[in-house]
Protein backbone atom coordinates (compact mmCIF):
# COMPACT_ATOMS: atom_id res chain seq x y z
CA UNK A 1 0.00 0.00 0.00
CA UNK A 2 1.38 3.27 -0.86
CA UNK A 3 1.30 6.41 1.33
CA UNK A 4 -1.69 8.25 1.28
CA UNK A 5 -1.90 11.71 2.50
CA UNK A 6 -4.78 11.26 4.78
CA UNK A 7 -4.27 11.46 8.91
CA UNK A 8 -6.17 9.40 11.11
CA UNK A 9 -7.38 12.18 12.50
CA UNK A 10 -8.73 13.60 8.80
CA UNK A 11 -10.28 10.04 7.95
CA UNK A 12 -12.15 9.90 11.09
CA UNK A 13 -13.13 13.77 11.87
CA UNK A 14 -13.56 15.42 8.71
CA UNK A 15 -17.47 15.64 7.17
CA UNK A 16 -18.27 12.63 4.83
CA UNK A 17 -18.76 14.99 2.15
CA UNK A 18 -15.17 16.71 2.61
CA UNK A 19 -13.67 13.04 2.80
CA UNK A 20 -15.24 11.99 -0.25
CA UNK A 21 -14.35 14.51 -2.34
CA UNK A 22 -10.71 13.96 -0.71
CA UNK A 23 -11.14 10.56 -1.56
CA UNK A 24 -12.09 11.30 -5.07
CA UNK A 25 -9.06 13.95 -6.06
CA UNK A 26 -6.81 11.34 -4.35
CA UNK A 27 -7.51 9.02 -6.60
CA UNK A 28 -7.87 11.15 -9.64
CA UNK A 29 -4.50 12.12 -9.43
CA UNK A 30 -2.45 8.98 -8.38
CA UNK A 31 -4.26 6.41 -10.06
CA UNK A 32 -3.60 3.80 -6.79
CA UNK A 33 -6.50 1.25 -6.95
CA UNK A 34 -5.73 -0.33 -4.01
CA UNK A 35 -4.93 2.19 -1.31
CA UNK A 36 -8.25 3.49 -2.60
CA UNK A 37 -10.41 0.50 -1.67
CA UNK A 38 -8.09 0.70 1.59
CA UNK A 39 -9.62 4.26 2.11
CA UNK A 40 -12.92 3.33 1.43
CA UNK A 41 -12.84 0.35 3.85
CA UNK A 42 -11.34 2.85 6.55
CA UNK A 43 -14.47 5.22 5.47
CA UNK A 44 -17.00 2.40 5.83
CA UNK A 45 -15.71 1.50 9.35
CA UNK A 46 -15.89 5.70 10.19
CA UNK A 47 -19.97 4.86 9.07
CA UNK A 48 -20.07 1.45 11.00
CA UNK A 49 -18.76 3.15 14.14
CA UNK A 50 -20.25 6.37 13.78
CA UNK A 51 -24.00 8.15 13.80
CA UNK A 52 -23.61 10.70 10.45
CA UNK A 53 -25.21 8.06 8.56
CA UNK A 54 -23.21 7.20 5.71
CA UNK A 55 -24.78 4.32 4.08
CA UNK A 56 -22.70 4.05 0.65
CA UNK A 57 -19.08 5.93 1.10
CA UNK A 58 -17.97 6.45 -2.69
CA UNK A 59 -20.15 4.79 -4.52
CA UNK A 60 -19.79 6.05 -7.49
CA UNK A 61 -16.22 5.67 -7.19
CA UNK A 62 -16.16 2.14 -6.52
CA UNK A 63 -18.84 1.28 -8.77
CA UNK A 64 -16.63 2.89 -11.69
CA UNK A 65 -13.85 0.89 -10.71
CA UNK A 66 -15.49 -2.83 -10.42
CA UNK A 67 -17.51 -2.05 -13.70
CA UNK A 68 -14.19 -1.33 -15.47
CA UNK A 69 -12.07 -4.23 -16.59
CA UNK A 70 -8.71 -3.28 -16.82
CA UNK A 71 -8.09 -2.51 -12.62
CA UNK A 72 -9.77 -6.39 -11.42
CA UNK A 73 -6.03 -7.78 -11.91
CA UNK A 74 -5.27 -5.81 -8.50
CA UNK A 75 -5.21 -8.34 -6.09
CA UNK A 76 -7.02 -5.87 -3.40
CA UNK A 77 -10.18 -6.29 -5.77
CA UNK A 78 -10.57 -9.95 -5.04
CA UNK A 79 -9.64 -9.50 -1.57
CA UNK A 80 -11.76 -7.02 -0.25
CA UNK A 81 -14.95 -7.65 -2.97
CA UNK A 82 -17.18 -9.07 -0.34
CA UNK A 83 -17.21 -5.49 1.27
CA UNK A 84 -18.84 -3.62 -1.80
CA UNK A 85 -21.73 -6.18 -2.65
CA UNK A 86 -24.12 -3.14 -1.94
CA UNK A 87 -23.16 -1.11 -4.51
CA UNK A 88 -24.48 -2.99 -6.91
CA UNK A 89 -27.86 -4.77 -8.03
CA UNK A 90 -27.72 -8.27 -7.94
CA UNK A 91 -27.57 -8.40 -12.35
CA UNK A 92 -24.21 -6.66 -11.79
CA UNK A 93 -23.06 -8.08 -8.82
CA UNK A 94 -23.47 -11.88 -10.23
CA UNK A 95 -21.43 -10.51 -13.73
CA UNK A 96 -18.91 -9.04 -11.42
CA UNK A 97 -18.16 -12.42 -9.44
CA UNK A 98 -18.27 -14.11 -12.62
CA UNK A 99 -15.50 -11.54 -13.95
CA UNK A 100 -13.24 -12.28 -10.75
CA UNK A 101 -13.50 -15.78 -10.06
CA UNK A 102 -14.21 -17.16 -13.84
CA UNK A 103 -13.64 -20.62 -12.39
CA UNK A 104 -15.72 -20.56 -9.65
CA UNK A 105 -19.26 -22.02 -11.54
CA UNK A 106 -17.11 -24.93 -12.71
CA UNK A 107 -15.65 -25.78 -9.50
CA UNK A 108 -19.22 -25.15 -7.42
CA UNK A 109 -20.74 -27.64 -10.23
CA UNK A 110 -17.36 -30.35 -9.74
CA UNK A 111 -17.77 -30.07 -5.73
CA UNK A 112 -21.45 -30.73 -6.27
CA UNK A 113 -21.27 -33.77 -8.66
CA UNK A 114 -18.62 -35.42 -6.45
CA UNK A 115 -21.29 -34.51 -3.24
CA UNK A 116 -23.69 -36.41 -5.38
CA UNK A 117 -21.85 -39.20 -5.95
CA UNK A 118 -20.92 -39.98 -2.61
CA UNK A 119 -25.05 -39.66 -1.66
CA UNK A 120 -26.04 -41.86 -4.27
CA UNK A 121 -22.95 -44.22 -3.44
CA UNK A 122 -24.04 -44.28 0.21
CA UNK A 123 -28.04 -44.70 -0.41
CA UNK A 124 -27.14 -47.91 -2.99
CA UNK A 125 -26.65 -50.39 -0.57
CA UNK A 126 -29.18 -49.36 2.18
CA UNK A 127 -31.40 -51.26 3.40
CA UNK A 128 -29.64 -54.66 2.24
CA UNK A 129 -27.72 -56.74 4.70
CA UNK A 130 -24.40 -56.74 4.12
Amino acid sequence: MNKHPFTMRQLFHLKPETLEKRITIFYAEKQDAETLLRLIIVFQVRAALGTEGIEKPCCELVRNLYIQKEYRSVPAFKRFYYQFEGYFSQAEWQEILQELFPFLPKYIAWKVAQLLVRIDIATMHRGTVP
